[in-house]
């Protein structure tokens, strides 16, 4: 028999037997990434955006008990759709922190009308503006001495700006990370 056949009879079967609030779903249809119903790696999607969130949610309510090694390991896992953020795990972290995303390593180049490209890959699709990662770390037990564990909030959202902010990637200068950098 005939896959598409079979599926058929099925479907009129528990259309016929459980009626239209079955809660039946149909694999084929699926909504998820592994569902195939649209590509993941189209972040001005709506969907595609709420699923990517939905999954920052997830990975944030974890226990990480190194924040720096957890977000070496998301990156690896955003890399997989495209995307990427300046962050190799060797600098100390703030607990409020912004990387500025890129997709397929960005833009750059020319394009057919003879204009310079150097964008984040992102904002030639959403209107202009391009996409940051927010990360918010906080530490479970407060009251202890020792550091860690932690849960991290973090969020995917649209920046201000149509091109790669090169700060991300510039010696820190200022704010609690960079204290922590200076020599004694």
């Amino acid at each position: 028999m005939q896959y598409d056949k079979l599926n058929s009879i099925i479907k009129n079967y528990i259309r016929e037997n459980y009626g239209a609030n079955s809660s039946y779903t149909d694999p084929d249809a699926g909504s998820g990434f592994e569902g195939g119903s649209y590509a993941p790696f189209k972040v001005e999607d709506p969907e595609v955006f709420a699923n990517i969130n939905r999954f920052l949610r997830q990975f944030g309510n974890e226990r990480h008990n190194d924040p720096k090694h957890s977000l070496v390991m998301l990156r690896t896992k955003l890399n997989t759709i495209g995307l990427d953020f300046s962050y190799d795990g060797r600098r100390p972290l703030s607990p409020k922190e912004s990387f500025h995303l890129t997709q397929f390593g960005g833009r750059t180049g020319v394009d057919e009308k003879g204009n310079t490209l150097n964008d984040c890959g992102i904002s030639h699709r959403t209107g202009g503006k391009g996409m940051e990662l927010s990360v918010e770390i906080s530490p479970i037990n407060v009251s202890t001495e020792e550091p860690g564990p932690y849960y991290m909030t973090i969020k995917m959202q649209y920046a201000g700006s149509d091109s790669m902010n090169q700060g991300d990637t510039s010696p820190i200068t200022s704010g609690e990370a960079a204290d922590s950098l200076k020599k004694k």
